[in-house]
């Protein structure tokens, strides 16, 4: 998507301008992370909204995907779409920025190490921790955002 590419392209630029600072792959990972992440969300995150409050409907609430952004904005404005922005890029911010620097710890040992034991360290860690950060600890973010957008849904509606 259009997000992983704003995502993964500011990364990569990011982390080239602080490896220019810093000799630590660990550390350029870890503020190239910091600031990518929030990156990512920031260009999808209406999107995200729309699809959201579209997927907790009610069966036939609205025809069309354009009809529920249409409602949205009359009855909550622009800012509708970016409540829980902050905490969405806060989030992101920590996770990505771990993520990331455990990634290219793990790269730099593989460096030094390439045998196929290496490689299978590498996708294992990187299996690892997909798993343990974004299953437990972001499920329960992604819970604690969606509904907060549909108790103001609510709110909004009563």
């Amino acid at each position: 998507s259009y997000a992983t590419g704003a995502f993964l392209g500011s990364y990569e630029w990011l982390r080239q301008r602080a490896l220019r600072r810093t000799s630590s792959d660990i550390l350029a990972g870890l503020l190239a992370g910091a600031v990518s992440g929030p990156i990512g969300w920031i260009v999808c995150y209406p999107v995200e909204v729309v699809r959201i409050h579209w997927m907790a409907a009610k069966p036939k609430q609205w025809q069309t995907v354009g009809a529920c952004a249409r409602e949205l904005f009359h009855t909550g404005g622009v800012s509708l779409f970016f409540r829980g922005l902050p905490m969405c890029c806060l989030r992101s911010s920590v996770q990505i920025s771990v993520t990331m620097m455990i990634y290219e710890g793990a790269s730099d040992i593989i460096e030094k190490k390439k045998d196929e034991q290496a490689l299978k360290l590498e996708n294992n860690l990187i299996l690892v921790i997909y798993n343990s950060m974004s299953n437990k600890i972001l499920a329960w973010m992604d819970i604690i955002i969606i509904f907060a957008h549909l108790r103001t849904r609510t709110t909004k509606v009563q």
